[in-house]
């Protein structure tokens, strides 16, 4: 109100004027906050101010982003932006204010933990792989290198060297990818290894066992070798000096033979089995060889006393190739020849011919004196060679002159004949034994020897 105080002239006077006073305007303030990395350890305090002489209350919400409220604390829940607003209430003096802050919250990093992977023998048990990630997130693993095989975090040792594992977490929305961690560890292993993969043996007698041959079993690896078996099949027979568990570095020896039981080719297999995956086998071959004697023509003959009988006989190779040594032997006994004493025979060449002679006694050939022949043979023989008229007309001389004589003779002939013993003169064919014919009738066999191994052909022979 407007008053004036009156004058001579004028009388007071008085006026009133109304004005209108609106809320005022309260714009919020934010304290910044800087931009923070997951995860943030603590709960960040948020602070907001308003004009000066506002006492309305400030209050702080999340308008988007991972993170929330309590009072004036602000928790991050992960990497992103996080949106908060700051509200005042109105007073009588102030209008209701508002404002909004960004913070910027980066992924975080991560490091993996990998511990050292010790020494490890081949074969052995699957290891399992175990590392951890700072973030707490799952971790991975990868095979770099070496003799090994991974599913998940189950490694499984293949053989021996140096085997490489990779240990990754490849981070997510909150976290970046951690740098991977490499464990490298040595498996030692044994390593079989053979002299020879094949074994030839070439040709041998059937039969007959061919000189052996060895095979070198070696360990050339850096842990001992179990040696589970050694097995042999065909005509082949081994014998060993191995060991149940051979020591890295060694080795032992499998000594194998080859006894033929037919001719022709024949295959076996030598195996090596171990404790390592799979066995290793050695191939064998070697082919059973083998010679026949055969004769061309009867194997029956007959001949005329104090005549000669000849057989042709033949030697095949077939699949042998060497010496065949040859011998005749004749029952009773009398001459018997071949043309050649051994024979050299190459396999698949032709057929070696050989003569068989037999030489039979003459007529009235006397066996030679043995321990059961008389000791007066020549006085039987003389009186049956004389005519019986002579023998007669001696008898009767000798009767008439010297009776007594006769007597002595023909006793000291009987005593003498007494004394010596029976006759043992061989006769197969029934021969006169007492007048010493030759016998009817031989047996003769003829042998072809190799080795041990001896073919025989059985001869007959009549002599008339």
């Amino acid at each position: 109100a407007a008053s004036q105080a009156a004058t001579t002239d004028y009388l007071a006077g008085s006026a009133s004027l109304s004005i209108t006073v609106n809320q005022g305007s309260d714009p919020v303030s934010f304290i910044s906050v800087p931009a923070q990395t997951y995860p943030v350890a603590s709960p960040i305090t948020l602070a907001a101010a308003g004009a000066a002489g506002d006492s309305g209350a400030i209050t702080f919400s999340v308008t988007s982003g991972p993170g929330t409220v309590s009072g004036g604390s602000l928790t991050i829940t992960g990497a992103g932006t996080v949106v908060v607003a700051a509200s005042q209430a109105a007073t009588t003096d102030y209008l209701a204010g508002s404002a909004s802050l960004s913070i910027t919250v980066n992924q975080g990093t991560q490091t993996i933990t990998f511990p050292a992977i010790p020494t490890q023998t081949y074969p052995g048990a699957p290891l399992t792989l175990a590392a951890a990630a700072s973030s707490g997130l799952p971790v991975s693993f990868a095979l770099v290198s070496g003799p090994a095989t991974l599913n998940g975090a189950t490694l499984s040792l293949t053989g021996g060297g140096t085997v490489v594992v990779a240990a990754e977490q490849a981070g997510n929305g909150n976290y970046l990818a951690a740098t991977a961690v490499r464990q490298s560890f040595l498996v030692t292993a044994p390593n079989l290894q053979l002299s020879a993969a094949s074994l030839s043996f070439g040709g041998q007698l059937v039969a007959t066992t061919s000189a052996a041959r060895a095979v070198m079993v070696s360990n050339t690896g850096t842990a001992p070798l179990a040696l589970t078996g050694i097995s042999i099949s065909g005509a082949y027979a081994e014998t060993n000096n191995c060991p149940a568990s051979l020591a890295a570095g060694a080795s032992c020896a499998v000594s194998v033979t080859f006894t033929p039981t037919a001719a022709g080719a024949a295959a076996g297999t030598l195996t090596i089995s171990t404790a390592l995956d799979g066995a290793q086998a050695v191939a064998l071959s070697g082919s059973g060889t083998a010679f026949t004697l055969g004769i061309n023509g009867p194997v029956s003959k007959k001949v005329a006393r104090g005549g000669t009988a000849t057989w042709q006989l033949s030697l095949a190779p077939g699949t042998f190739t060497g010496t065949v040594s040859l011998r005749c032997s004749v029952t009773p006994e009398a001459p018997c020849a071949l043309s050649a004493s051994s024979l050299s025979l190459t396999a698949g060449g032709a057929a070696a011919a050989v003569t068989l002679s037999v030489v039979t006694p003459a007529r009235g050939a006397v066996p030679p004196a043995g321990p059961g022949t008389p000791r007066w043979p020549w006085l039987f023989a003389l009186l049956a060679l004389l005519p019986d008229s002579l023998t007669l007309l001696i008898a009767r001389w000798l009767a008439r002159r010297r009776r007594w004589l006769l007597a002595a003779l023909m006793g000291g002939a009987l005593l003498l004949a007494g004394c010596g013993g029976a006759v043992n003169t061989p006769n197969a064919g029934g021969g006169n034994a007492g007048g010493g014919a030759p016998p009817n009738s031989y047996a003769i066999i003829v042998t072809a020897t190799v080795g041990n191994i001896i073919q025989a052909i059985h001869l007959n022979l009549t002599v008339y």
